[in-house]
């Protein structure tokens, strides 16, 4: 087995790696038509008035899956770290595919909304875990790049239920969409029982040491991914023990942690306020709706894109630069429509505004790369599970600001405002994260002469990382 020797590292991806990030960004894709599920059958269950639904009660019916997931995530992250990684995703998999065919059968809104609620709260930590998985068994100077490559599989899943439910939902009913919700979570967790392996480090920690080596031996991935470099560290059989959330509350942490949920939610808000509205916004404001409509599809495609190239150039520039000269390019494109510009212009400033929007990729992937591994996944968890909040809140916030006397000009300055104050809290990360700036010494194989390599970049050159002893309290 090689130790990540720069001389022999190959630029291309090993088969066991691309099978991780294959598989990760299929369970997020998974997500993302789970989020949009009931938008896209919302319409069949208002217009045939099933079980006597009102507009407000499908709006409290839609918000429980939400709610669910913030639920999960910040548990399943922390049982992931407990546990193991593989374990928790494919009962995640298994939650979501179980209670979503059950959505098939409801006899009521109550038993729906029950259901969706479970739904939610066991594939909620879907998302975290797959990011935290994925971190550890790619090169460790492109974590954040595939972190926010298989992020972008939510959008994808998106657009992926809207077309399914055009053909299927006039067919054959609202029951149907979730009946093929499920058996596509089914595909899911068949694939992912095939193709994702526990963390070495997870099982490193754990003292399982051989059992280790025999997983890295059996399953080729990166020779500088970071579940390699656990090899290389004395095994510690009490290691297990270690991963408490309490490590999260350490001086050097506490700020981040209460930082980094805060910027991804501010991240969803943005998004999700935008995504939900722009049509809505525009025409207010007196554009056609054929510009409300194509702005909206250049919002997506741009976010899409967004989520894969500012978590590339996270690795390369600093994820601190990359989030925070996002969020405020994204308030200059929103300031730039407000001025009510030509209609051939509306269209590509939301492209831009999308792109940026983007910066929900490496706000998730930061802390999986800030914090040490050991607690990786309750950090992500809390992240992405907060961070729901803003799925939540930005529907309602922009509806409560359209109706007040502020109109279309009062969204635009509070999605102003939202994407500088995020900028701002970016800036406020304390720069004590994790090693990812370190020159580490690695032994190589076959000849135990400690090489020096660069393992990856999440913040400034100026930055002051601690060492991996540096890292645990």
């Amino acid at each position: 087995m090689a130790f990540l020797d720069p001389s022999l590292e190959s630029t291309a991806m090993r088969s066991g790696s691309r099978k991780v990030v294959l598989t990760s960004m299929a369970v997020i894709v998974l997500d993302g038509f789970d989020v949009l599920l009931f938008g896209a059958v919302l319409s069949s269950l208002l217009t045939t008035k099933q079980w006597g639904m009102t507009p407000a009660q499908a709006g409290f019916l839609g918000s429980l899956s939400m709610i669910g997931m913030l639920v999960g995530a910040t548990l399943v992250g922390y049982l992931a770290d407990r546990y193991g990684r593989r374990p928790l995703l494919l009962t995640c998999i298994l939650f979501f595919s179980v209670f979503t065919a059950l959505c098939t059968f409801a006899p009521n809104a109550e038993v729906f909304g029950l259901l969706r609620l479970c739904s939610g709260f066991g594939f909620g930590g879907a998302l975290p875990t797959a990011i935290s998985v994925t971190m550890e068994y790619v090169r460790v100077d492109r974590r954040q790049s595939y972190g926010g490559m298989i992020i972008a599989g939510s959008p994808i899943g998106g657009a992926l239920v809207a077309v399914i439910a055009v053909f299927v939902v006039p067919w054959l009913g609202w029951r149907a969409m979730f009946l093929i919700a499920s058996v596509v979570g089914l595909m899911v967790l068949v694939v992912a029982w095939r193709n994702i392996p526990e963390s070495l480090a997870y099982l490193v920690r754990r003292g399982q040491l051989e059992k280790a080596r025999r997983l890295a031996d059996s399953f080729p991935i990166d020779d500088s991914a970071e579940s390699l470099r656990a090899l290389s560290e004395p095994a510690d059989g009490d290691a297990g023990r270690k991963a408490s959330p309490r490590i999260l509350l350490v001086p050097k942490f506490r700020l981040a942690m209460i930082l980094f949920p805060l910027v991804a939610a501010g991240a969803v808000l943005l998004t999700y306020g935008l995504n939900t509205w722009i049509p809505t916004i525009l025409a207010s404001a007196g554009y056609e709706m054929s510009t409300g409509l194509i702005s909206l599809i250049g919002f997506d495609i741009g976010n899409a894109v967004g989520m894969v190239a500012l978590s590339r150039w996270a690795d390369r520039l600093g994820a601190r630069r990359v989030i925070a000269g996002g969020f405020l390019v994204a308030a200059v494109g929103v300031g730039a429509a407000m001025l009510h510009p030509a209609p051939a212009v509306v269209p590509a400033l939301l492209v831009l505004v999308g792109f940026c929007a983007g910066v929900v990729g490496p706000a998730f992937a930061f802390p999986g790369v800030y914090f040490p591994a050991e607690v990786r996944g309750t950090a992500l968890g809390l992240t992405v599970g907060l961070s729901r909040l803003g799925g939540i809140i930005a529907p309602v916030m922009a509806g409560l600001i359209v109706g007040s006397i502020l109109g279309v000009t009062g969204v635009f300055i509070a999605f102003i405002a939202v994407a500088c104050l995020c900028a701002v809290l970016v800036a406020l990360i304390p720069r004590t994260g994790r090693t990812d700036l370190d020159r580490q010494p690695v032994p190589t194989s076959g000849t135990g002469v400690a090489q020096t390599i660069v393992v990856g970049r999440t913040d400034d050159a100026r930055d002051e990382q601690p060492g991996p002893e540096q890292a645990r309290p």
